[in-house]
């Protein structure tokens, strides 16, 4: 029941809701959702908390990585580039 209340509490808040930003991110995650199910993954849970997808994402970089199409850069100079970036 308790996912029966949360239902209606965001349908209400959806309902009450005039600004089309708001309302667009919204459909943006529903739309992520529905893409992630329909690929067979559950959604996103405590549990759970990375689709298959993003691991096979992750798995296509390093492979890239791996056959030079990727330039990292070192801990050391990413921690410099942050500093003199934002100063921390």
């Amino acid at each position: 029941m308790e996912k029966d209340k949360l239902k209606l509490e965001i349908l209400e808040k959806i309902n009450a809701c005039d600004d089309a930003a708001v309302l667009k991110r919204v459909e943006e995650i529903f739309l992520e959702f529905s893409k992630v199910n329909e690929g067979g993954e559950k959604y996103l849970t405590e549990l759970d908390p990375v689709p298959a997808s993003y691991y096979q994402k992750l798995e296509v970089e390093y492979e890239n990585y791996k056959a030079g199409d990727y330039k990292g850069v070192s801990w050391e100079e990413l921690k410099k580039e942050i500093k003199s970036k934002y100063g921390f």
